[in-house]
């Protein structure tokens, strides 16, 4: 009978420890597979602004600059409070589209030469003292750095809409000629 209750113990104890090794084994390769797939998504991470550093290195060192700048903004918003990270929003949105257009066409950078030298330092200067005074400022300044905010807006929504009137002047070009070829023929 001993043995019989020895021999059982023992199975039971094979059983639960090849069970135990299982659940171990499972947990394991979960970890090794989650890993690896942060891992992969790391690299793919890494080699996209591989591309888009090469890609920028081409543009002009102006635009290079703008594209830092815009980053550096973005970055920086997290430092900010929620309400002035949405008051900012449509501001990051509109310089946005102004960066996506002249990365594809750098040569317009050309109408927009005030973005350069006057709109982006004043934008940095209002950033910096947000961030700085955004926890002592009273209403008269909140409001007051909110009226800039759209004036800012503005400007930027201006230079935006220079640069589309670039592109459907040039797109207005290209189907007056593909028009007299087509009269030509």
């Amino acid at each position: 009978m001993t043995r019989l209750l020895l021999l059982l113990v023992f199975v039971v104890s094979v059983i639960a420890t090849v069970f135990l090794l299982r659940k171990l084994w499972n947990k394991l390769s979960h970890l090794v597979t989650q890993t690896l797939q942060k891992g992969s998504d790391l690299a793919l991470q890494q080699k996209k602004k591989w591309k888009q550093r090469k890609k920028r290195k081409k543009l002009p060192n102006e635009l290079q600059q703008l594209i830092v700048k815009y980053e550096a903004f973005l970055e920086s918003n997290s430092t900010l409070s929620e309400p002035w990270q949405q008051a900012l929003q449509p501001v990051y949105t509109t310089l946005g589209d102004i960066v996506r257009i002249l990365s594809t066409a750098p040569k317009k950078r050309n109408k927009v030469r005030p973005l350069f030298s006057v709109s982006l330092p004043a934008l940095e200067k209002f950033i910096n003292t947000i961030q700085a005074d955004q926890k002592l400022m009273n209403d008269t300044e909140t409001e007051k750095a909110r009226h800039n905010i759209d004036v800012i807006y503005n400007d930027l929504q201006q230079h935006e809409n220079t640069l589309q009137k670039a592109r459907r002047f040039d797109f207005d070009v290209i189907m007056d000629v593909i028009k007299i070829r087509l009269k030509r023929d």
